[in-house]
């Protein structure tokens, strides 16, 4: 016993003094061990160190692995910081259901001066689009609207309502009746056949209004609002402007707003104290900036909050990881979420014309489908799977479908779902990323604060978009 004890003394203080050498900020998980008791239970203490130090030797594998734009390994990340050109990073790793590693570098302003720490709150962008996901699902378990409920039956309900406008100037003659089939879920899983990629950020004296943006203001992206580009339901685009539609339906049947009942059911639920929708400010304490040293930039702001509106601390946005590993419970094995709710957000949208025959296997549903050209119907192939016992033409791209604010990738596990679920996020100055594996309960959580793209002799490799992209590339390979 006495023996264990000393090996355990002396590899902590092996292991405490590379990650000094580094620079880094040593894992909470990993220091937690030295306060555990020494005495009868330090065999099972000597077990839970071994998984530790095995989990900071695969990460320092999974650091030396991560290149510069120029291609160079084993640099370490407090090193790829400044080469990338960008201001701060941290990153979150979760090893079988367990935070294992938190680290955290750089800075959260071009003045250097504040370092980018535990308490740092970044702009999650399109990572929010998982939490608006999750309000929706609740919203329709609580009763306040169902996940179906479609876009005319809810503008007729409230006539003269923003979304009543938007219906009625926005869908005109062939157009006319999309919105009976455009759903809640639809908007969500990017199928309802809107346009309008990404809702972005504004400078702080812009106020670009949930009316601008849906109906239009002529100014750049939002010059004619958002508009139909398809027939709903029969295609996979990714649409902000969609996102903006359902936050508008969650508050008409709240009569919330979207802030307040998503920091409800889902911040405070979740104990994230320190995230929030509220706007941020020059004055927001421990808040990233958006820009690389040397660079100018002022917080910006967006005033709908569901496409990209989220402020988070990376272990904070973590906590929302583990009910896609446990359907629905949280790190400490209880229920924050239902498992119906976590069942919505994972199911992937559908084609409005599948069977819906029933199936318990693939080779069940069938292969071909009328389509109908005017006075003629001819037969065309179909790939339809069998997903909870029904046949579904699963609406994918490259092989990757999306759920509500998730995408869903791999294959599917033995409980019908996929295996990966992961989103990205991008604002001017932040990019985001996390990804988890139900299989193996695994995850990592990536947050930049730097200019997203940096040119160096013709180079653009530099900035948060080279640096998360290789990051992410490197972590898949090793995790």
């Amino acid at each position: 016993m006495k023996s264990k004890l000393v090996l355990m003394t002396a590899l902590v203080t092996i292991n405490l003094q590379n990650n000094m050498a580094y620079g880094q900020k040593f894992s909470g998980y990993t220091a937690s061990i030295l306060e555990h008791s020494l005495d009868q239970t330090l065999s099972q203490n000597y077990q839970d160190f071994q998984g530790v130090l095995a989990s900071d030797i695969k990460f320092n594998e999974f650091e030396n692995l991560v290149k510069s734009p120029e291609g160079v390994a084993g640099l370490g990340f407090a090193q790829l910081v400044d080469t990338y050109r960008v201001n701060g990073l941290a990153i979150v790793i979760i090893e079988n259901g367990e935070i294992t590693q938190e680290r955290y570098y750089g800075y959260e302003k071009a003045d250097r001066r504040t370092p980018i720490d535990v308490h740092t709150r970044f702009q999650a962008a399109s990572m929010s689009k998982y939490v608006a996901g999750l309000t929706a699902a609740i919203a329709a378990e609580e009763g306040h609207i169902p996940l179906g409920k479609k876009v005319s039956v809810l503008a007729d309900a409230n006539p003269s309502s923003l979304l009543d406008e938007w219906r009625d100037k926005k869908f005109k003659g062939s157009e006319k009746d999309y919105p009976e089939s455009i759903s809640l879920k639809r908007l969500l899983n990017h199928s309802a056949g809107l346009d309008t990629w990404g809702i972005g950020t504004t400078p702080q004296n812009e106020n670009k209004t949930m009316e601008k943006i849906l109906i239009g203001d002529g100014l750049f992206w939002t010059k004619d609002g958002v508009m139909p580009q398809n027939v709903p339901g029969v295609e996979r685009y990714y649409s902000g402007g969609g996102y903006t539609v359902a936050e508008l339906m969650i508050e008409i049947a709240t009569g919330r707003t979207f802030s307040d009942y998503a920091s409800e059911v889902i911040l405070d639920a979740a104990n994230m104290g320190k995230s929030t929708f509220e706007e941020i400010d020059e004055h927001t304490p421990d808040m990233a900036w958006g820009h690389s040293y040397g660079a100018t930039w002022s917080p910006e702001k967006t005033l709908v909050k569901a496409a990209g509106g989220l402020i988070a601390t990376p272990k904070n946005y973590a906590k929302l990881l583990f009910p896609i590993m446990d359907w629905g419970l949280n790190k400490a094995g209880n229920q924050l979420f239902s498992r119906a709710v976590m069942e919505e957000v994972l199911t992937p949208a559908f084609h409005k014309d599948s069977s819906k025959l029933a199936c318990t296997v693939d080779s069940n549903c069938p292969t071909m489908r009328n389509f109908n050209l005017g006075t003629i119907s001819i037969q065309v192939p179909v790939t339809e799977q069998c997903f909870k016992n029904k046949c579904q033409e699963f609406l994918e791209s490259d092989g990757i479908s999306y759920g509500l604010g998730v995408y869903l990738k791999g294959n599917r596990l033995s409980d019908g779902f996929h295996r990966y679920i992961d989103h990205g996020g991008a604002h001017d100055g932040f990019r985001s990323q996390f990804r988890v594996d139900r299989q193996e309960r695994n995850g990592v959580e990536i947050m930049i604060n730097g200019t997203r793209t940096v040119s160096i002799n013709g180079n653009e490799n530099y900035g948060s978009n080279g640096l998360l992209d290789e990051i992410y590339r490197v972590y898949k390979s090793v995790y």
